[in-house]
């Protein structure tokens, strides 16, 4: 297996919040590290990876926040840090790093869905519709977009039903 599928399958594993698969996210880090020595893209992968577990998880963001001094971190590695801070209730840093990433890549499917499931949270449905809008021209049929439409007409049924 190569240091990126490695590193790919360690954030599929975080994200299933076992313990277990957790535990072997930080083995196939430990691995690269065996491998190749440190390298900060694993870092931010190893402290992704106990940032999901909760009681590591401010620590993780702390340090994590830090490494961005050193080199500036790739798209993904900047989605990886917007998912722990969201989970941490961090929604404005969340939104500032999510908000320059779909500037950046407009057509990254994966960030364009995060974004909009973030504004639906904080309930700017009007933003999140005018980028639901764009990126239904791009991936009209997929199930994200979809699956993100129908998540923004249920917020903003339910917001509706509050004001009631």
């Amino acid at each position: 297996m190569t240091v990126d599928a490695r590193r790919r399958l360690a954030v599929l594993l975080a994200k299933s919040d076992t313990a277990g698969d957790r535990d072997r996210a930080v083995a196939l880090m430990d691995d690269n590290r065996n491998l190749r020595g440190d390298t900060l893209h694993d870092l931010r992968v190893r402290l992704y990876v106990r940032g999901r577990n909760e009681s590591f998880r401010r620590n993780a963001i702390h340090q994590f926040q830090e490494t961005l001094r050193r080199q500036t971190p790739s798209i993904d590695e900047r989605l990886l840090l917007a998912e722990l801070l969201v989970d941490d209730a961090h929604l404005g840093q969340a939104r500032t790093i999510l908000s320059d990433v779909n500037y950046e890549d407009p057509t990254n499917g994966q960030c364009i869905v995060r974004f909009v499931n973030l504004l639906i949270h904080l309930k700017e449905f009007a933003k999140a519709q005018r980028i639901l809008t764009e990126f239904a021209k791009i991936e009209p049929t997929s199930v994200r977009t979809i699956a993100a439409q129908a998540a923004l007409v249920r917020a903003e049924k339910e917001s509706a039903a509050k004001m009631k």
